[in-house]
């Protein structure tokens, strides 16, 4: 877009004020789009998938769906599956540092699983923030890529999200 010289003129037509708002228009006209913010793109606009196994179950993938940032409650993010309500949760613990929760969301008490670093054999992680801050929520940019096992549970896999809120 090329401002006229003319519309900047005072005694125009449109005046001073009417050319700043077209250029202001100009600028912020891309914050304004209908579609959701997005982070990876990938098939069916996962973000990302973990195969969960517990012993006595059948393997269960987790496709992420949706990423949210722990907010005011902790520093981290969840990646969510919204066909089995299940999360994979990224903590920032400060003592004992990254530690990964794989939870029901219906039940978060009765099927839970927590992954520290030393249970893993790849745990590559990154949370760092975009600078954004959307609805009092510090917006992160999130990538996890995790093989863990516990006694009854292994879980591997990978996901992230360039706007997680």
């Amino acid at each position: 877009m090329r401002l006229r010289p003319e519309l900047l003129r005072t005694g125009s037509r449109w005046g001073f004020g009417g050319a700043l708002a077209a250029l202001a228009l100009a600028l912020t006209g891309g914050c304004f789009s209908s579609k959701p913010v997005t982070g990876h793109e990938g098939v069916g606009g996962a973000l990302g998938s973990f195969e969960l196994t517990v012993r006595g179950a059948a393997p269960q993938t987790l496709t992420s769906t949706a990423c949210s940032a722990g907010g005011r409650w902790f520093l981290g993010a969840d990646f969510l599956d919204a066909k089995t309500r299940m999360a994979v949760r990224l903590l920032e613990d400060p003592i004992y540092g990254p530690v990964v929760r794989v939870f029901d969301t219906d039940k978060p008490g009765d099927r839970s699983w927590v992954f520290h670093r030393a249970d893993c054999v790849a745990f590559r992680m990154s949370l760092d923030p975009s600078g954004w801050r959307i609805n009092g929520v510090d917006d992160f940019a999130v990538e996890l890529e995790l093989d863990c096992s516990v006694d009854e549970a292994r879980v591997k896999g990978q996901a992230g999200s360039t706007h997680c809120h």
